[in-house]
């Protein structure tokens, strides 16, 4: 995918500035702090023990030959044409063993996640959860006749889906992929909903309506790897299409979907071709639209194959499912399926949500989108939080506006997340963009009633100045770090890695990064080597981008913390990985520990727990 050129985003003038300033400081116990998204630009500070770490120890023969070795990989033909920033340290002492170019700027692809799961579990603790609701404010007869609006009000958990937890080793399903939303609406039934008069309304308006932050391309949003961003997220904001080719060569390709809402049309012109030609796949949906366009072959007799489609508009398709699951179970509904959203500020909305047209009103009609509007109901509704669990409460609005607050909603149905704890182990082990994305909005939204994504960069900004981390040395767009325009210095990631070790929560963060050789994105990766359940690292990939960051068990029992970043590659993604991969196994066959050193200063690698 290209690469956007890096631009600081405008914001309005003063927006959020002062009131940012000061609850900021309350939630990290800080004076002045920083609002700006970006540093100034140039080389951000770093200790000024540093280089003298790096000398000092650059005459140790172990290191010396570390060295050696790095730079060899790093010298061969491909790699000595990118760029590429190391850096090593002692994780007992915090002394650099070996450093490269490690205050330069690199693209952090998904190393960005490292930041934005260590905020969510600094912000919001561990234990953290996430309340979804379905409420009215309608009346419900002794008959069954609900008078009003069935509201589904996300408040930005990411796992209503059939996912199984905990994560172990892999990603595990238990059940249709609606399993949660159909769970509600059994519990509205269990309420006596036979009958509902109004429309049902999918609420997002716990944050604003920006589902595609900056820096992410049109090609990211057809897939799952950039599904929109939403407080309402039902199947990570996907389905998936299963094709299969028919019995007769030249006979259209057959297919099904899942979770299904009647949402999209499908124009399929999938042949099936002769038994054992290739499969030739391609699928096309424009920026907006709701038709998907299928193409190519799959020869008789060939397995199944899935695609997982990002879906552009999931408070939209949550509103038209949740209404499927009601009418199936006995439901009669008069009105639509529609959203509510609050968008955001008119003059930044184009900038942040790519191939979409302003809503306007924030209501949104799901069945009909080119219809007549349905008449906004009440914003999002107050509910009473308990601690560690989001809040519920409400988006100003017309009734907020009101002389006369509005009477609470019935909560007819009610989901609670697991531990958050849990969410960050899925997002680190496997990547999770979505995921990583709702874990700073709800941060923000929780610790500052950050709305917007303008609101929510300064607050993940300070509360990296408030970590400590070196000034100017992360600047990012988006929690993911899916956004061309993210930047970081591989001192910054290795600082916030320091950081995390020593909190309360560090044993439980590291236990979330992949092992190599063993699980997540590293589980294929520097098998039957010593650096297999020695790493505990995050990978990052994107075009011409390729990371690995993390903590290291050495076999002569060095404790080390890295950061190796590389960008501006024209390497094929193996054989980048390939030459990080050789440099990782390096560090952990060579690297001693310091004499000074203090013994089990910090968590035993698998590999060590294993003995």
């Amino acid at each position: 995918m290209p690469l956007r050129s890096f631009m600081p985003p405008s914001f309005p003038a003063g927006y959020f500035g002062r009131a940012l300033l000061l609850l900021a400081a309350t939630v990290f116990g800080h004076g002045a702090v920083s609002a700006q998204v970006r540093p100034p630009r140039g080389r951000p500070t770093h200790a000024p023990s540093a280089a003298e770490d790096a000398a000092r120890n650059a005459n140790r023969s172990d290191v010396q030959r570390f060295a050696a070795r790095a730079e060899a990989q790093l010298a061969a033909r491909g790699a000595d044409r990118g760029s590429w920033g190391l850096l090593v340290t002692d994780a007992d002492t915090g002394a650099v063993l070996y450093e490269k170019d490690a205050d330069h700027y690199f693209a952090p692809a998904s190393n960005a996640k490292i930041f934005t799961t260590a905020l969510a579990l600094a912000t919001l603790g561990p234990e953290f959860r996430i309340r979804t609701t379905i409420e009215t404010r309608g009346a419900l007869s002794p008959e069954g006749r609900l008078a009003g609006d069935v509201i589904l009000v996300g408040r930005g958990d990411p796992n209503l889906s059939n996912r199984k937890f905990p994560y172990d080793k892999q990603v595990e399903r238990d059940g249709p992929p609606e399993k949660v939303l159909a769970d509600l609406a059994d519990q509205v039934v269990a309420r006596g909903v036979r009958q509902i008069s109004g429309d049902v309304v999918a609420d997002d308006t716990y944050f604003s309506y920006q589902r595609f932050p900056t820096g992410w391309t049109v090609d990211d949003i057809q897939w799952s790897s950039g599904a929109a961003v939403s407080a309402v997220v039902v199947n990570d904001n996907t389905f998936t299409l299963e094709l299969r080719p028919a019995a007769q060569e030249n006979d259209p390709a057959s297919f099904d979907a899942e979770p299904w809402a009647g949402f999209y049309t499908i124009d399929n012109h999938i042949i099936t071709g002769a038994r054992g030609s290739p499969v030739m796949l391609r699928v096309s949906r424009e920026p907006g639209s709701r038709t998907i366009h299928l193409f190519g072959s799959i020869p008789i007799g060939a397995e199944p194959r899935m695609m997982t489609i990002a879906i552009e508009e999931p408070a939209e398709y949550a509103a038209a499912l949740l209404t499927q699951l009601l009418e199936a179970r006995g439901v009669k509904i008069f009105g639509q399926p529609r959203a509510q959203h609050s968008e955001p500020p008119a003059e930044i909305m184009p900038a942040r949500d790519m191939g979409a047209s302003p809503r306007v009103p924030v209501s949104s009609d799901a069945a009909n989108p080119s219809g007549a509007q349905n008449p906004p109901d009440t914003q999002a509704p107050d509910a009473q939080a308990a601690p560690n669990m989001s809040s519920a409460t409400a988006v100003p609005g017309q009734a907020a506006l009101s002389a006369v607050a509005p009477e609470p909603p019935t909560v007819l149905a009610e989901h609670v997340s697991l531990p958050l704890a849990e969410d960050v182990r899925l997002v680190n082990k496997i990547s999770e963009n979505l995921h990583a994305e709702l874990l700073l909005r709800v941060a923000a939204r929780e610790k500052v009633g950050a709305m917007t994504m303008e609101d929510a960069l300064p607050f993940a900004e300070s509360w990296r100045d408030a970590a400590g981390l070196p000034a100017g040395g992360a600047m990012l767009t988006d929690g993911s770090g899916l956004s061309r325009e993210d930047l970081v210095t591989p001192r910054a990631v290795v600082a916030v890695l320091e950081y995390a070790s020593r909190q309360s929560w560090g044993e439980l963060f590291r236990s979330t990064l992949p092992v190599a050789g063993e699980d997540g994105t590293l589980a294929d990766r520097m098998k039957a080597t010593p650096a297999s359940g020695r790493i505990q690292a995050k990978t990052g990939t994107l075009e011409h981008v390729n990371a690995l960051s993390g903590y290291a068990t050495s076999v002569g029992g060095a404790h080390l913390v890295f950061s190796f970043l590389s960008d501006d590659h024209a390497m094929p993604g193996h054989d980048a990985e390939a030459v990080l991969d050789s440099i990782a196994i390096a560090m952990v066959e060579e690297i001693k520990p310091s004499s000074s050193s203090p013994s089990g200063a910090i968590p035993k690698s698998p590999k060590e727990n294993q003995r």
